[in-house]
């Protein structure tokens, strides 16, 4: 005897089984950058919601990074890529990625991107010898700018998952408070009576920021860990002569001998303004990330613009 109405019972049963087993929770989206700001303004308006990549190692620079066959692989299989854009990291420009995955976050002001004057080549510690040319890719370190690639990730992120968008908003909006104090600041600055004071940059990292400020910089081409030689100090004494800059922005800490060589023999003072491209993962887990490296390089301006209040 065949019993054919217990295949319907089996069947109903099953159903109610699967509807009542908890749901597999979907893997979250994968989006890999190029270099420590991206990743960390995409980590903000993301929070949880997204695993962001940076492949580059804490101890090279991005510019000149060159991702493996495996790194590249990783690029094309992630969810999203999440480029500066200004040319900054050079590899991306001879690699193949996948359009409709980029986010490209200095587009939106691309009419207004900087050209390097004068083609500079150096190298940093063992990094090797390269070249500063073309387009100036260092648009970040302009809160302003950094803003508006915040917010071309907030929006590239909502268009592809718009069930949280709310959420890449909430973040957005945090950041953006963040970056507007750090804008507010530096407006306090450049409409100070000290706003044209001369300065000295050590490195072409500030084109951005000094435009958007007003800054009155000449940019050089100094190593904070190699002394400088004695025709460069005496260029720069030279350049005083009608520059007469008293202060020399540094990206990192100069050696204790480099800057007192330069306190005694030109009279010029160290500050640091660290662009915040490389940060080791050992500061981020003490809390040194962009926003309060960037805070520490504000303060250290006051020096420059605002020595009353220091």
């Amino acid at each position: 005897m065949r019993h054919l109405g217990f295949v319907p019972a089996l069947t109903a049963a099953a159903m109610l089984a699967a509807l009542a087993a908890p749901a597999i929770a979907a893997e979250k989206p994968v989006a890999y950058t190029t270099f420590y700001p991206t990743q960390y303004f995409a980590q903000r308006i993301a929070g949880d919601l997204v695993e962001v990549v940076n492949p580059v190692p804490e101890d090279v620079d991005a510019i000149f990074w060159e991702p493996s066959r495996d790194d590249l692989m990783a690029y094309q299989q992630a969810d999203v890529i999440i480029l500066n854009g200004a040319g900054f990291a050079k590899w991306v420009a001879n690699a193949t990625l996948p359009e409709d995955k980029i986010i490209d976050t200095a587009a939106p002001f691309s009419d207004s991107f900087i050209l390097f004057q004068n083609a500079v080549t150096h190298s940093h510690g063992g990094e090797g010898m390269h070249t500063h040319a073309g387009l100036d890719g260092h648009t970040w370190v302009d809160p302003v700018n950094a803003k508006i690639q915040a917010e071309e990730i907030e929006k590239g992120l909502a268009e592809r998952y718009p069930e949280h968008a709310a959420e890449f908003e909430a973040g957005f909006t945090k950041l953006s408070a963040d970056l507007d104090s750090l804008d507010a600041t530096l407006r306090e600055y450049q409409a100070g009576e000290k706003a044209d004071t001369p300065i000295f940059t050590s490195h072409p990292a500030y084109n951005y920021i000094a435009r958007r400020y007003g800054w009155n910089q000449i940019p050089l081409d100094l190593d904070p860990e190699e002394m400088p030689s004695d025709e460069i100090f005496a260029q720069i004494k030279t350049m005083q002569q009608t520059h007469p800059a008293k202060f020399l922005v540094w990206e990192g800490e100069p050696l204790p001998e480099i800057a007192e060589r330069f306190e005694k023999e030109l009279g010029i003072e160290s500050i640091v303004f660290g662009p915040a491209e490389l940060v080791a993962a050992s500061d981020l887990a003490a809390g040194d990330d962009y926003m309060a490296i960037m805070r520490r390089n504000i303060e250290a301006l006051a020096k420059v613009y605002k020595p009353d209040t220091v």
